[in-house]
C-alpha cells in the first residue's frame, strides 16, 4: 500500500472540515478527489503534505507512520504537494522553474538524474529553455524533477 489514511479528522481552530476520512492508494494507482467547493479537498491535501496538523487519525505512507510529521520530512519521503495556481517565475525558463521546484534534491544530484524523465514524459521539452508562458506544461509537470511517490495537486 502506498498511502493509507485511517479515521483522519482535521480543521481550522473550532471549524472541523474533515471527519473520519479513510483512504487507500495503491502503487501506480491514480486517485481523483472530487467534491464541491468547501468539501475539504484542499484541507485533506494540506494534512497529507504536513501543512496542517490532523486533529485525529493516522497517515501511513510506504508502511511508515507520517501522522503530524513536518512537511520537509514528508517531501523527503516522497509526497509532493503542488499548490493550486501557477505560481511561476515568468522571467525564468521552464527548465529553471522546474529546477526551483526540485530544491530538495539538489545535494544528491537527483535533479540531473530526473530530467530524462521530464524529457520522455513531455515531448518537445527541449523548448524547456524557452521562457514561460509555457506555464500550462510546467504547472502540470513541475513536480517531475522530484520523483515523488505521491503527487498531490489541485487545479
Amino acid at each position: 500500500m502506498l498511502l493509507q489514511v485511517n479515521r483522519l479528522s482535521a480543521g481550522y481552530g473550532d471549524v472541523k472540515v474533515l471527519w473520519d476520512i479513510n483512504l487507500e492508494v495503491r502503487e501506480k494507482q491514480i486517485v481523483s478527489l472530487v467534491g464541491a467547493n468547501g468539501a475539504g479537498k484542499s484541507t485533506l491535501l494540506k494534512v497529507l503534505s504536513g501543512l496542517l496538523p490532523p486533529d485525529e487519525g493516522q497517515i501511513i505512507f510506504r508502511d511508515k507512520d507520517i501522522t503530524g510529521a513536518a512537511s520537509k520530512a514528508i517531501v523527503d519521503r516522497g509526497i509532493i504537494h503542488v499548490p493550486e495556481g501557477r505560481r511561476l517565475f515568468p522571467q525564468m525558463t521552464v527548465e529553471e522553474n522546474l529546477i526551483m521546484g526540485a530544491f530538495s534534491r539538489r545535494r544528491s544530484g537527483g535533479i540531473q538524474k530526473s530530467f530524462p524523465v521530464f524529457t520522455i514524459s513531455f515531448p518537445g521539452s527541449r523548448s524547456a529553455r524557452t521562457r514561460v508562458p509555457e506555464a500550462c506544461r510546467v504547472a502540470s509537470s513541475k513536480c517531475v524533477p522530484s520523483p515523488g511517490d505521491l503527487w498531490a495537486t489541485r487545479s
